[in-house]
């Protein structure tokens, strides 16, 4: 049974700079060993369940998502710890594992080269991706028709990237660059 009221969690990524560069990044603790997280990320099948329909070839990655087809160059790819490739006009995405402990691990995700408009809406988009997977790999059924209810699952946490995207910026006291 799907999840009813399905709002997206309080496990917020952060946003970071990497010279020009800036992105998100999200940790998150799965009660999953690493392999079975690692072909959550890697299997066409697992990823169409969480996060998008998907073509692996020898060294491109291509996914059709709502918002239009992403994916290129696969830029790292080792087995169990690391998968990086290209996302979108020039952005990477990168999926780290560690083992935590028998059963359990961390997965590190980053989205880098991310410009300013598409910072909050990236975070969200990505928070919502994560807490899928976790969903997906606790054996439970993610929300029905979640473009259709987007707006009431992920009000909250785009209000607080919102928030932490003006604080970041002010912290930092920088302004983004414009591609």
């Amino acid at each position: 049974m799907p999840e009813k009221n399905f709002t997206l969690s309080h496990k917020d990524g952060t946003f970071f700079r990497k010279g020009d560069s800036f992105g998100v990044r999200f940790e998150r603790l799965l009660d999953h060993p690493v392999p079975t997280v690692w072909k959550a990320l890697t299997e066409p099948g697992q990823l169409a369940k969480w996060l998008a329909p998907v073509t692996i070839k020898s060294d491109t990655i291509s996914l059709q998502l709502t918002g239009g087809t992403m994916g290129g160059k696969i830029l790292q790819w080792k087995e169990n710890r690391v998968l990086e490739y290209e996302w979108h006009q020039g952005t990477v995405v990168r999926w780290e594992l560690l083992t935590e402990d028998a059963g359990r691990c961390k997965l590190i995700f980053t989205h880098s080269a991310v410009i300013d408009s598409q910072l909050q809406g990236a975070a969200t988009g990505w928070h919502y991706h994560m807490d899928i997977l976790a969903l997906i790999l606790d054996g439970k059924t993610p929300p029905e028709d979640a473009p259709k209810h987007w707006e009431s699952i992920s009000r909250d946490a785009a209000a607080r990237y919102k928030f932490a995207l003006q604080e970041f910026l002010e912290r930092a006291s920088f302004t983004l660059p414009r591609k």
